[in-house]
């Protein structure tokens, strides 16, 4: 399963949701060769049992795949249970942005008044679209917790839909590649890069750029999202940093929990904390190399000259270290910190929007109602 899934044209993949529809006739199927139609409704049980997209088929369709003697038992179990679920199910595809739909044949097409990608099904057992989608992150482990908390706990796709993915690690100038090889296997490939600005309007990193550039060279099934925020640490709400690094220069964030309370209720995405430097820290100086330009620094000074400060060189705050993420999620209070945070209005304005969109593309079967 190698061969690339890359689309025709240039797509708004804005808030897709990863459904796959297998519009086929029944028909259609049974002029298959026998061994092809088996493998096809195979790989889409396999799939769809392990929970990796959510399936949606005609009754039909699934009572015709449930009752194969060709498919293993679980393969036929699966189908019976889209079956039941059928009518549930085809309703998610006219509130769909978009959808997944498999027909016969080898073709690769975008139908955007019909808002889907058209898949033969050639094409589908070629590559890797069945299997669990590609989250790419600077680093897999500790980031990819964090998405996966923040994703099944702060949206409402997560609430009601488990969240699925694989987590894949960037790291450094390595992104752009791991982007290019899932998206080369056919991979439902998204792509969350840091893109480290000081101010909205300034200099993005060459991580982020190479990895942007890299998902403008071709279309794919996924995305490549620039965050709402500098890097992950800017997710942790600055109170919850001071009390597990209770010796880090407390009158110093004193005065900048101060000028992020003198921005009072500013416009989605555009808060002081969303571009603060949480491992390093910034000053002046840095600010004004970082950020030459002059909206950007017309933004700094409106969020960082307040009280006492009066120019920009006289900004200066410290930074937490390289190690926030891990001692976050190895501290229980901390984690329940963070799961009332994913119920404030920040979260709801500046963040959840982001993630719920996010949610979307790594949407697997639905939760079970307790």
């Amino acid at each position: 399963m190698n061969t690339a899934i890359s689309l025709l044209g240039h797509t708004d993949f804005s808030r897709t949701n990863m459904i796959v529809y297998l519009g086929v006739s029944i028909e259609e199927l049974q002029q298959l060769p026998a061994a092809e139609m088996e493998e096809l409704l195979s790989e889409i049980g396999r799939s769809s049992r392990r929970g990796y997209h959510l399936y949606v088929l005609r009754r039909s369709i699934a009572k015709f795949a449930s009752e194969q003697e060709c498919l293993g038992d679980l393969h036929r179990s699966e189908f019976k249970r889209l079956q039941a679920d059928a009518t549930q199910n085809f309703s998610l595809l006219s509130s769909a942005i978009k959808y997944i739909e498999i027909e016969i044949g080898d073709q690769l097409k975008t139908v955007p008044e019909r808002k889907k990608w058209v898949i033969g099904h050639k094409k589908v057992l070629e590559s890797e679209l069945l299997s669990k989608s590609k989250l790419i992150l600077e680093d897999a482990h500790s980031d990819g917790e964090v998405y996966r908390m923040f994703l099944d706990k702060g949206t409402a796709v997560g609430r009601g839909f488990k969240i699925q993915f694989e987590a894949h690690h960037g790291g450094g100038n390595q992104t752009f590649r791991r982007l290019r090889e899932q998206v080369a296997a056919g991979s439902v490939s998204v792509c969350i890069c840091d893109h480290d600005m000081y101010a909205p309007n300034s200099a993005r990193s060459d991580t982020f750029n190479k990895a942007k550039a890299e998902s403008e060279k071709r279309d794919f099934i996924g995305k490549f999202f620039t965050p709402p925020f500098r890097e992950l640490e800017n997710l942790i709400p600055l109170r919850v940093l001071r009390d597990f690094y209770p010796l880090v220069s407390p009158v110093r964030l004193d005065v900048l929990e101060q000028g992020i309370q003198a921005q009072g209720d500013v416009l989605q995405g555009d808060c002081l904390w969303l571009y603060f430097d949480v491992k390093e820290g910034v000053t002046g100086e840095l600010l004004l190399k970082k950020c030459p330009g002059e909206k950007s620094q017309e933004w700094l000074r409106s969020k960082y000259l307040y009280g006492a400060t009066t120019r920009l060189e006289e900004v200066s705050f410290p930074g937490f270290g390289d190690s926030v993420i891990n001692t976050i999620l190895n501290s229980g209070p901390a984690l329940k910190e963070l799961h009332s945070f994913l119920r404030s209005t920040y979260w709801k304005k500046h963040l959840h929007p982001f993630f719920e969109e996010v949610a979307w593309y790594l949407v697997g079967e639905r939760r079970a109602r307790l």
